[in-house]
């Protein structure tokens, strides 16, 4: 099975701010910090899909002068794409990015799909691909033997893409034959790790951050992606996700 435990992944990612030799690991740093911080995260706190959910994304993130702090507790009781979206944010807000990306990355009441840097993120459909392809942050593949723990995942129950779509986000950590595991907030317990038979997930898709600092330039997104604003309304293929996620190239 391709599954590390979490704590040995954070204890890999923190060792050198308690000035211990590092651990050898297999992941790229960034990959790492998400998982440290997912495992760092209070567990539980409930589920819940809805524009209130969204609403206390505001309380658990937060400018404090030009620093951006993230309390996960304050979100809770919370949905897929908030929680993972804390996580994101959490790492990113270690980095020396500009005054305006950190603005960039707040999010606002009922914030709507394909606006910003949430509304993108959080998007029906290819939502986090299509942000980090966007911002050249990243890259997206299908094939889960490329996949490493700290990996975004993208996960349809569906072949339906799009407004009668069913998905989720998540956090992957690993999967062996018949199982996946990923962290995430999920359904009913909230932020928790969950492992679920390989075969519910109709699509995967798979996005991995290697160039964080690139979120530089969040600041300078158009202000609404409308292929992902329109995931509410209709109906998507999957050639038209590959086209805006960089998978066709």
């Amino acid at each position: 099975m391709k599954l590390l435990p979490l704590a040995l992944l954070a204890l890999s990612a923190c060792a050198n701010s308690r000035g211990l030799p590092e651990a050898p690991s297999p992941l790229p740093a960034t990959n790492q910090a998400l998982v440290a911080l997912a495992e760092s995260y209070p567990e539980g706190g409930g589920y819940e899909a809805s524009d209130a959910a969204t609403n206390r994304l505001q309380k658990a993130l937060q400018l404090r002068g030009q620093r951006l702090v993230v309390d996960p507790a304050a979100a809770f009781p919370a949905y897929c794409s908030g929680a993972t979206y804390l996580v994101l944010v959490d790492h990113l807000a270690s980095l020396p990015l500009p005054p305006a990306a950190h603005r960039a990355l707040l999010t606002r009441p009922a914030h709507p799909d394909g606006e910003g840097v949430f509304g993108r993120f959080n998007a029906n459909g290819p939502g986090t691909a299509v942000l980090f392809h966007e911002l050249g942050a990243g890259r997206s593949f299908t094939d889960p033997e490329e996949a490493l723990p700290g990996d975004f995942l993208k996960l349809w129950w569906t072949e339906e893409i799009g407004k009668l779509e069913r998905g989720h986000l998540v956090l992957y950590l690993g999967h062996d034959e018949e199982t996946l595991t990923y962290w995430s907030g999920n359904q009913p317990e909230g932020f928790s790790r969950k492992t679920i038979p390989r075969a519910r997930a109709q699509r995967l898709l798979f996005t991995r951050l290697t160039r964080p600092q690139a979120f530089a330039q969040a600041a300078q997104l158009p202000a609404r992606n409308g292929f992902l604003a329109d995931m509410l309304r209709r109906r998507f293929t999957w050639a038209q996700v590959a086209e805006q996620t960089g998978l066709a190239e």
